[in-house]
């Protein structure tokens, strides 16, 4: 996955210089097997259903994880104002721990994930201008785990190995 990345941010760039021929192949055109296409059209009726269980999950983290100090970790406000359907549960770090946090989290089962980590490798290529929040934000961005299949106990797993993670450092 990484690498595909790798590809679609120089194949960005090559495309913002106009240089066409230098592309690498990172999409390939493809046909859907129907058994893929049938189980995809079932998904797709209980897409509602799964973006509710989604947001009652990111709901329940962000109580559980509230006791945390805002200094340390800020966690994704909920507003009811706005529908965010939490398709990634997103915390920000102070810069420098990202990295540290996501091992002790790995080490404990719950596969955070960095966030935007090429940006400040684009950035550059994109402008002759600083950008210190985009750059601050590829370097202190986790997702952690947040699909419609994750229980009520698994939402409790992981809010437990943060907090056992952030006592470790």
């Amino acid at each position: 996955v990484r690498n595909t990345d790798d590809m679609i941010v120089q194949n960005c760039l090559t495309l913002l210089k106009s240089e066409l021929n230098q592309l690498f192949p990172t999409i390939k055109p493809a046909k859907m097997p129907n058994l893929s296409a049938a189980v995809l059209r079932k998904q797709l009726a209980r897409l509602d259903e799964f973006n509710e269980r989604r947001m009652i999950n990111a709901e329940r983290l962000t109580n559980q994880l509230s006791d945390i100090d805002e200094k340390e970790v800020k966690l994704p406000k909920i507003s009811s104002d706005v529908k965010n359907t939490f398709t990634r549960y997103v915390v920000r770090v102070d810069k420098g721990l990202r990295d540290q946090l996501i091992d002790e989290l790995l080490k404990r089962g719950v596969d955070a994930q960095k966030l935007y980590y090429y940006i400040k490798g684009l950035l550059p290529e994109l402008s002759s201008r600083r950008h210190p929040n985009a750059e601050a934000l590829s370097d202190s961005l986790i997702a952690l785990p947040n699909h419609p299949l994750l229980a009520d106990a698994d939402v409790e797993s992981i809010s437990s190995a943060f907090h056992e993670a952030l006592e470790a450092m």
